[in-house]
C-alpha cells in the first residue's frame, strides 16, 4: 500500500506550520504519531504499515491521519474503516484529522464517540467535544460538557480545557468558581490585583499612542528596541508612549525616561508590583495578560489612538493609516482552527471611544476575575479577545500583516516567540540597531 506520492511528500514537507498542532494531538509513546508530528512523514507511514501488516488493526488510524492531513480525505476514510473496535484514542485521532480538514462537525462526532469508549483517552476526547462547543460559542452545552472552573489539570487537553471552562462561565454570568490561589496570595483580596495601577494620571495624546507593558529585564532587552522601532516608522508625528513597568526599579525608570526622550515620545510611566510568583511561567502569563486590564484603565486618559503591542514587537511601518480606517477597535485575525490563537495578543488598534471602552471592560473583567483567583494561565488574553470580539464590534486585519513572524519586508510588524527570535539574524540585527537608537549614551 503507497499513501502518498512523491509530489505529496514534497508537498507536506512544505507545510510546516500544521506540525505544531499534530504534535499536540499525538499520543504520548506512540512512535508512528510521533514521527508524524515530527514531520518525518515516511518514517510515519513506515512504521504504521508495518504494524498493520502485524496484525494491529489500530495502525490504519495513523496512515489515516496521515491522508487526511496529504488533503486525500477518501483515503483516510478507508484508513480508519479498517480498525473494526476504535477506542478512545483511535476517535481522538480521527477528530485530531477533521480538525485539521476543518470538517468541524466530524471532529464533533469523533470526540463524542471517543468520550463513550474505553480507554485513557476517554476524558481527552470529552475536553476536545467541549473546546469545539467552545469555539461554535455553545457555551450551555460546553458548560455542560467540561464542568465549572476548577483547578487547571495537566492531562488531556489540559489548560486549554481549563480556559474553556473559564470561558463558558464568563459568558454565561456565571462565577468563575474557586479561588485557587496559594496561601501565600491569599492577602491578595482584590478581584482583579493591582486596579487602577494602569491609569497614568494624566492625558495622554498626540497622534499617535504606543501601550507596551514588560519587566525591566524585558525593557533593557527588547521593549527599548520596539519603542525606537515606533518612534521610527512614525518620524514627523506627535508621539506618545505608555508603558506600563512589571516590578519595576528605579534603573528601569531611568532607562525608559532616557530613552523617551532620545526617541522624542511623550512618555506616561505607571508600575505594579505582581502578585507573588515563584513560578516563572505563571508570572511570565500574568505579566502577559494583565496588560489588558491596565490598557482598560488607561485608555479614558487617551485622546490618540493607541497601538497595544507585544513588547518585542518591532513596528515596519507607518501605522496611522491604519488606525484611521478602524472606528474602534481594530484585531489582528488568524485564520486557526483553535479559538485561542484566532486574535493574537500581541496587536490590537484602540480608538479613545466609548465603544473601545466596552471592548476592553469585556477583556479586562475576564482577564481580572481569573487572575484575581490565581489563574495565571497562558492565552487567557487571547480567549477575553475572542469572547470580546463575538459581543462587539471589531474591524479585522489580518493577521499576517500585522503578526508576522517570519519578518518579512511586506509586515507592518515583527513579532515572534524567544526562541525564533534568537535564532534570525535578520531580527537580531535590526533589534541591535534600535537599541542603539534608543540608548545614544551607553
Amino acid at each position: 500500500m503507497t499513501p502518498f506520492s512523491a509530489k505529496h511528500l514534497r508537498l507536506l514537507n512544505f507545510r510546516t506550520a500544521w506540525a505544531d498542532q499534530a504534535a499536540a494531538f499525538a499520543p504520548g509513546g506512540d512512535a508512528a504519531l510521533q514521527a508524524l508530528a515530527d514531520g518525518r512523514f515516511g518514517e510515519a507511514m513506515a512504521r504504521a504499515q508495518a504494524a498493520f501488516g502485524a496484525g494491529d488493526d489500530a495502525a490504519a488510524e495513523t496512515m489515516g491521519l496521515a491522508a487526511r492531513l496529504a488533503g486525500n480525505h477518501g483515503f483516510a476514510a478507508q484508513l480508519f474503516a479498517l480498525d473494526t473496535a476504535p477506542v478512545s484514542a483511535a476517535w481522538r485521532n480521527r477528530a485530531a484529522a477533521a480538525i485539521r480538514a476543518r470538517a468541524w462537525d466530524d471532529a464533533a462526532e469523533a470526540f463524542a464517540r471517543g468520550a463513550a469508549e474505553p480507554g485513557a483517552h476517554a476524558d481527552w476526547c470529552r475536553e476536545g467535544l467541549g473546546l469545539l462547543l467552545a469555539l461554535a460559542e455553545r457555551w450551555s452545552e460546553a458548560a455542560e460538557c467540561l464542568g465549572p472552573p476548577g483547578e487547571a489539570a495537566d492531562r488531556g487537553l489540559g489548560l486549554h480545557a481549563h480556559l474553556c471552562r473559564i470561558a463558558a462561565a464568563f459568558a454565561l454570568g456565571r462565577d468563575l468558581g474557586p479561588d485557587i490561589r496559594r496561601a501565600a496570595l491569599d492577602g491578595d483580596a482584590a478581584p482583579a490585583p493591582n486596579s487602577g495601577s494602569g491609569d497614568p494620571g494624566r492625558t495622554v495624546g498626540g497622534d499617535l499612542i504606543a501601550f507596551l507593558a514588560c519587566d525591566p529585564k524585558y525593557l533593557a532587552r527588547y521593549g527599548l528596541a520596539a519603542l525606537a522601532a515606533f518612534a521610527e516608522a512614525h518620524s514627523g508625528l506627535r508621539l506618545a508612549a505608555h508603558l506600563h513597568l512589571y516590578d519595576a526599579d528605579a534603573a528601569s525608570r531611568a532607562l525608559a525616561a532616557e530613552a523617551a526622550e532620545a526617541l522624542g515620545l511623550d512618555l506616561a510611566l505607571t508600575t505594579e508590583a505582581a502578585p507573588a510568583e515563584t513560578d516563572a511561567a505563571r508570572r511570565g502569563a500574568y505579566y502577559a495578560c494583565a496588560r489588558f486590564c491596565r490598557l482598560a484603565e488607561a485608555l479614558p486618559r487617551y485622546t490618540a489612538p493607541a497601538i497595544a503591542l507585544d513588547a518585542d514587537a518591532l513596528v515596519r511601518g507607518d501605522l496611522s493609516p491604519l488606525a484611521a480606517r478602524v472606528p474602534a477597535v481594530g484585531l489582528a485575525t488568524a485564520p486557526l482552527s483553535v479559538p485561542w490563537n484566532r486574535h493574537p495578543a500581541g496587536f490590537a488598534i484602540l480608538r479613545p471611544n466609548a465603544a473601545a471602552a466596552a471592548f476592553l471592560a469585556d477583556v479586562a473583567a475576564l482577564i481580572g476575575d481569573s487572575l484575581g483567583r490565581g489563574r495565571r494561565l497562558w492565552f487567557l488574553d487571547q480567549w477575553a479577545l475572542l469572547i470580546a470580539a463575538r459581543r462587539h464590534p471589531v474591524r479585522r486585519i489580518p493577521a499576517d500583516w500585522t503578526y508576522d513572524t517570519g519578518f518579512r519586508a511586506h509586515a507592518w510588524v515583527w513579532q515572534a516567540s524567544d526562541s525564533r527570535k534568537a535564532a534570525n539574524p535578520t531580527y537580531l540585527s535590526e533589534r541591535n540597531r534600535l537599541l542603539a537608537r534608543a540608548t545614544p549614551t551607553r
